[in-house]
């Protein structure tokens, strides 16, 4: 009988590739952090996806604000409330950026989302403009704070 991955301890000082040399590791100890690892650590992941989210909220409210008829209209406001809401919550929640934390946010950002939009039914307040202007605006105030405290 053979041993298979779930019989023997895991880690960095055991973990072995197939022909005998040493997975490296992330100096990060995140499973995202290895993502950036060539880099020299000169940027963390909270940084660009806190960067990400503050772009994504930014070009939204421009757009709806503006009413804008892009091209692109309809994929950002999908990652916007997909994603951003959720991951605002969890980075005010000081949780640090990992794969679980990225999924995490994203269903919160849905129910976050459902919420409103049932609240928004339920009072007869059919204006989601305003809502979403700020929405986004609150995001980029949040993640901003967050960007302003990492870079010092």
């Amino acid at each position: 009988m053979t041993a298979s991955l779930f019989d023997r301890p895991q880690g960095p000082e055991t973990d072995v590739a197939p022909a005998g040399e040493p997975v490296g590791a992330s100096t990060t100890s995140d499973d995202l952090g290895a993502i950036f690892d060539g880099l020299g650590g000169s940027i963390s992941v909270e940084l660009v996806l806190d960067a990400v989210a503050v772009v994504l909220a930014s070009v939204l409210a421009v757009v709806v604000a503006f009413d804008l008829g892009i091209d692109g209209r309809w994929p950002i406001a999908v990652a916007f409330f997909a994603w951003v809401p959720g991951w605002t919550i969890v980075r005010a929640a000081s949780f640090r950026a990992t794969s679980l934390s990225v999924l995490t946010s994203i269903g919160l950002s849905v129910s976050v989302t459902m919420l409103v939009a049932q609240c928004l039914v339920a009072w007869g307040w059919a204006a989601w403009r305003p809502v979403t202007v700020v929405a986004c605006l609150a995001v980029v105030g949040v993640l901003a704070r967050d960007l302003w405290r990492g870079s010092r």
